[in-house]
């Protein structure tokens, strides 16, 4: 009984602070993808036309608009000992030059294993950096898809079928039933909207990208050469024994991430309708460090899409009392500038009148139920533990 209540509570306090916002929209505009590591590793002159494509990477990546979540490492190991060279990640012959790409370290709990290992030829370089199937995903995002499920096919038509049937069953469902609140505003309607009623800036759009609940679906072979490194993203450097004759399940949101992957017979409709209740859900977190899934390597300019304009809030002073004469009482404005790049999950710091909205003080209640939770769970333990001794 007592957990119920906890959880009720908890859940109460989320409700109250959660912004309105779904989640993959809030992703694709406020959320900056985490940058995997390339590392390049040569000894001798490399190929010309390798050589070439690294430069054309680096001035990529030196751009400010930053389209390239990669980070490049190139090492000239000719100077190493061959006891050093050993430990260096290479493809199966061991030779130079070899490339080896590593996720984010804070986010998969992989350490300093890469996720894909190659010698390094011009293919192998420009698979690292694009493909079809993710300038594919690319378009699909900035047209305003919810995300988009990248099914891998196991070979197997019987096992292929069935979790294709159930893929898309989970998404007619998620389409039909999930919806987006009638709270959030796209900035260009912010002023008119604000004449109505009281505007969280947290509910606030800030692309013109259209937002609908909307599912895209891209079907993969696993043998796909183009999709190899896609494919040790999505699965995180797994050995392709691990899901041998098994279907692949991904949704892919905001700007390239990826919630998780589900795999074989864990493919059903529940499953994958839960999974996009998650990407719809209104963003109760918007600290992405705090969110499940990871990124991929997704070559796009995604704050070319986005207005992070100051947003201009009009306000009228109210009258001042007790000025006497000394004060012009006629109603003046002013104008305040909010800085996208601030924002958290509150808008309280905004002045609205001299008194606290009713909205302010349900978030402030919010927060309160929540340190009164902590400090009520942390006692429960505390006096368990007496107990027990």
């Amino acid at each position: 009984m007592t957990s119920r209540i906890f959880s009720f509570l908890i859940a109460f306090s989320l409700t109250l602070q959660a912004c309105k916002v779904p989640v993959f929209r809030y992703a694709l505009e406020r959320w900056q993808n985490e940058s995997y590591t390339l590392r390049v590793n040569y000894e001798v002159k490399l190929d010309s036309a390798v050589e070439a494509e690294l430069i054309r990477l680096s001035d990529l990546l030196n751009k400010k608009s930053k389209p390239l979540n990669l980070i490049l490492e190139p090492t000239d190991v000719s100077s190493l000992p061959d006891s050093l060279k050993e430990k260096i990640d290479r493809s199966q012959d061991k030779s130079f030059p070899s490339l080896a790409l590593y996720p984010p370290s804070d986010k998969t709990g992989l350490g300093a294993r890469p996720i894909h290992v190659s010698n390094l030829t011009l293919e192998s370089l420009q698979a690292v950096i694009d493909s079809p199937a993710r300038r594919g995903i690319v378009r699909s995002l900035l047209a305003g898809e919810s995300a988009v499920w990248v099914m891998i096919k196991s070979g197997d038509p019987e096992s292929d079928a069935a979790a294709r049937k159930a893929l898309f069953e989970g998404i007619e469902e998620a389409q039909q039933i999930l919806k987006i609140s009638d709270e959030v505003v796209p900035k260009s309607e912010l002023d008119t909207e604000q004449k109505k009623r009281e505007v969280d800036l947290d509910d606030v759009l800030y692309s013109a990208i259209p937002l609908k609940i909307s599912f895209a679906v891209l079907e993969l072979d696993v043998d796909d050469a183009e999709e190899k490194v896609f494919i040790d993203m999505l699965t995180k450097g797994l050995s392709r024994n691990k899901f041998v004759g098994k279907c692949l399940a991904a949704p892919i949101f905001g700007r390239g991430r990826c919630l998780g992957v589900t795999v074989g017979d864990s493919i059903t409709a529940e499953s994958i309708f839960k999974s996009c209740e998650q990407i719809c859900g209104e963003c109760s977190c918007t600290v992405k460090s705090q969110s499940p899934g990871y990124d991929i390597v997704l070559n796009a300019d995604w704050q070319s899409h986005v207005d992070t304009s100051p947003i201009m809030v009009d306000k009228v002073i109210p009258d001042l009392t007790g000025a006497g004469d000394f004060i012009d009482q006629s109603n003046e404005t002013y104008t305040l500038e909010f800085d996208p790049s601030d924002i958290t999950s509150s808008a309280s710091e905004v002045p609205e009148s001299s008194a606290p909205s009713t909205f302010d003080l349900l978030k402030w209640v919010g927060i309160l139920l929540g340190l009164v939770i902590a400090l009520a769970a942390a006692s429960m333990i505390i006096l368990n533990r007496r107990d027990e001794r």
